[in-house]
């Protein structure tokens, strides 16, 4: 009898564990037109907000997305960003979200004084490339900062990057 209920406990703990990477949600960058559209409005902000840095460095580099990530990240810009500072400390790859984020807002921010009409402008006009092109200039980005981290060159955040929240809160939805 004991052996069943082990037995038994062992298949329940093994089928939570397949259930929840079955259903776990994939990023929506990785994610095909098929699966957005399944997805509801408040799903798609939810996954704008979480993936924030990594959809705008790729937008940064000309990456294409699906129209309703595109609406809903240029809607929450500035909710995602300031939900991005929240961290702590700032690893290496997040150097180049804020330098993505400081060319954002030099390039395509001032002028238009909204993040909304900014972040469909800079879709408009980027020539598209393709994700992997964008990713492997990210790492190569991301590679600057840490030779420089490792050489001593970068020894503490950058401070320009340092008051991120400031220059966020500054920008108008």
């Amino acid at each position: 009898m004991r052996k069943i209920f082990l037995s038994f406990v062992f298949l329940m703990f093994l089928g939570m564990t397949c259930t929840n990477e079955l259903y776990a949600q994939k990023p929506l960058t990785a994610m095909t037109e098929t699966e957005i559209n399944a997805l509801s409005d408040a799903q798609i902000k939810k996954g704008v907000i979480k993936e924030w840095s990594g959809i705008l460095s790729f937008m940064m580099r000309g990456v294409k997305f699906d129209d309703r990530i595109v609406n809903a990240f240029a809607e929450n810009f500035k909710e995602g960003a300031l939900a991005w500072t929240k961290k702590e400390k700032y690893p290496t790859v997040d150097y180049v979200s804020a330098e993505d984020l400081v060319q954002f807002c030099k390039m395509w921010y001032m002028g238009r004084n909204s993040c909304k009409a900014a972040v469909m402008e800079l879709y408009g006009r980027t020539y598209p490339t393709s994700i992997d092109k964008a990713m492997y200039r990210i790492m190569d980005a991301t590679d600057v900062y840490y030779q420089k981290q490792q050489s001593g060159w970068l020894t503490q955040t950058p401070p320009e990057y340092v008051d991120a929240k400031t220059l966020i809160n500054s920008m108008e939805p």
